[in-house]
Formats: structure tokens, sequence, C-alpha cells
């Protein structure tokens, strides 16, 4: 168990600073973590957008049920 916690703090150092980061150091983070060299640009441009969207999103709106979001 031990093992799964260092290895989720270890992911959680990583993207902290995610919106300081340049494109080479996330694409680095995303090859890292899931082991895989296609597709990264995607999901760093996901992550980018998610990002965006919680942070103009407010808690509330999480809170009531909402089954659809839309980022």
């Amino acid at each position: 168990m031990k093992i799964y916690v260092n290895n989720f703090f270890n992911i959680l150092n990583d993207i902290i600073p995610w919106e300081d980061l340049n494109f080479d150091k996330k694409e680095s983070i995303i090859v890292k973590l899931l082991e895989t060299k296609s597709g990264s640009v995607k999901l760093i441009e996901y992550f980018d957008r998610y990002s965006n969207y919680i942070k103009k999103t407010s808690l509330i709106s999480f809170l009531k049920g909402v089954l659809k979001h839309k980022f």
C-alpha cells in the first residue's frame, strides 16, 4: 500500500505546477506516466481545457447533480 501512496504523491508533484510548465515538459510527464508515445498532444490539450473549465466553473454547479459538463 505504501508503494501506491508514494506513486500517487509522485504523480501529484509532477502535475501540480501543470499551468506553469511548457509543452515539452508536459509531454514528458504524460509519456512517463502513461508509458506511451502516441496521443500525448491530445491528452495535453484535454488537460489544459479541463483545467480552464475547472477554474471557470463554480463548485456549486458540481454539487447540484449536473450530469453533463461541457468543456
